[in-house]
């Protein structure tokens, strides 16, 4: 923020997460700009959503928001364009806002009319959104469970703001929508860039799995339309000419989850990079029985997911270093030794497996069965180019993760530069 210059004088504001303030600037109390408001019986408005990342929001605007709406919501609270929403569970996190949307939200959420005469709305909308002040909120919420507190009226409407004269305001949001709207532009290129370079790292590897890495190999029609030619002396194989064992998880698991214990891995936890994360797993202790030892995974197994959202996701699970079993829409598929255990993965992630996943869920069936999985039909180079196109892979892999690593940095700057500008504009850190 060097760039910018200070204002003249300042004077202490009396608050110690603010300091400093500008000397013509107000430290006031909340309350002085923003008095609560319970308007409701309105069923007929739209349902608003608080997004710490957005602020107050078209609830149908965006379909990640698995919270359901009452049936009857004329108990709901109404917010007018102008009023500040706060979900007072999550305020700490920054789900907050000054509304632009005429609608109704969950009758838990603070709904405050604004003194606009004396705090321009969008300029409360980045205060209220700004580091400092949602430390300040953080220190007036309380609870047990992370991520579920709350927060009383009574200290919400005496945390401390301060701002200029409404004028000085009004250059300040100006100035705070422009620049940030240009970062928001650069984190969207940025954000293109990671997809692209996913698209392309795809391709290639697709590419790599189906054609090899001559481009000008003799080719033979594999007689299967969505697979098309491959290379002469690669065969045409199924998974269960090149599997030792095939089993699919067990249900009724529910009553063994601790939070400690043997991994019980699921379909959320394959990753799109043909792996999975630990990290998120449930546990559980699991009785002595034969059941455990049928659905335990081995070092290199693959696993594919065979119902739900994920149908069709492939995972190389590598070296096994703990106890880890499958559930019910996991199949897992143990490799012979004709075959390298993560080529078998890549394959089967590839346009050949997915197409055949996907035309054996065609009609009225959900899912795969075990026999979908071992049917599948895939090209198989012999075993040292199978070695060579997989040391091809590791290394375009390492090469576009790196890139990939250097443009989260560069997203992850702007991001704090956005942050840092709005949060020093708005304090009086910074003249404008």
């Amino acid at each position: 923020m060097t760039a910018f210059p200070k204002y003249p004088k300042y004077k202490d504001s009396g608050v110690e997460w603010l300091g400093d303030v500008p000397e013509h600037w107000e430290v006031n109390a909340l309350r002085a700009c923003a008095a609560l408001n319970v308007e409701r019986n309105r069923p007929d408005l739209p349902v608003l959503s608080v997004y710490r990342e957005y602020g107050v929001i078209l609830k149908d605007s965006r379909d990640d928001n698995h919270n359901a709406t009452s049936l009857d919501t004329s108990n709901y609270k109404v917010v007018h364009p102008g009023d500040l929403a706060v979900n007072k569970m999550k305020a700490w996190q920054g789900s907050l806002g000054v509304s632009e949307h005429h609608g109704i939200v969950s009758p838990a959420y603070i709904t405050c009319k604004v003194n606009q005469s004396k705090v321009a709305g969008r300029y409360l909308h980045y205060l209220l959104r700004s580091k400092p002040l949602i430390g300040a909120l953080d220190s007036i919420s309380y609870g047990v469970r992370v991520g579920q507190w709350d927060m009383r009226f009574e200290d919400f409407k005496q945390v401390s703001l301060t701002y200029p004269p409404r004028a000085e305001q009004d250059r300040i949001v100006a100035f705070l929508d422009e620049k940030t709207a240009e970062i928001v532009r650069l984190i969207a290129k940025k954000q293109r860039q990671i997809e692209l370079l996913d698209e392309q790292k795809a391709i290639l590897i697709n590419r790599a799995v189906t054609r090899g890495l001559h481009p000008h190999a003799d080719l033979q029609d594999s007689g299967i339309p969505w697979i098309g030619p491959i290379p002469k002396g690669w065969e045409l194989k199924r998974v269960k000419h090149c599997s030792l064992y095939f089993t699919s998880g067990s249900r009724g698991w529910g009553d063994y989850y601790a939070d400690s214990g043997d991994a019980f891995l699921q379909s959320g936890d394959l990753t799109d990079n043909c792996t999975i994360s630990l990290e998120n797993v449930k546990r559980v202790r699991l009785p002595r029985r034969p059941e455990g030892l049928r659905t335990r995974l081995e070092s290199h197994d693959t696993v594919v997911c065979i119902t739900g959202a994920n149908t069709g996701r492939v995972a190389n699970v590598g070296e096994v270093q703990e106890t880890i079993f499958v559930n019910q829409h996991l199949c897992l598929v143990r490799p012979s030794k004709t075959i390298n255990p993560q080529y078998l993965s890549l394959a089967l992630s590839g346009s050949a497996g997915r197409t055949h996943f996907t035309l054996s869920q065609y009609g009225l069936k959900e899912g795969l069965n075990l026999d979908d999985v071992k049917n599948c039909l895939f090209p198989l180079p012999p075993i040292d180019e199978q070695a060579e196109i997989l040391a091809y892979i590791q290394g375009l892999s390492k090469s576009i993760e790196t890139t990939i690593a250097k443009v989260e940095s560069q997203i992850q700057t702007l991001q704090t530069l956005r942050s840092t500008l709005i949060a020093h504009a708005v304090t009086g850190k910074v003249k404008l």
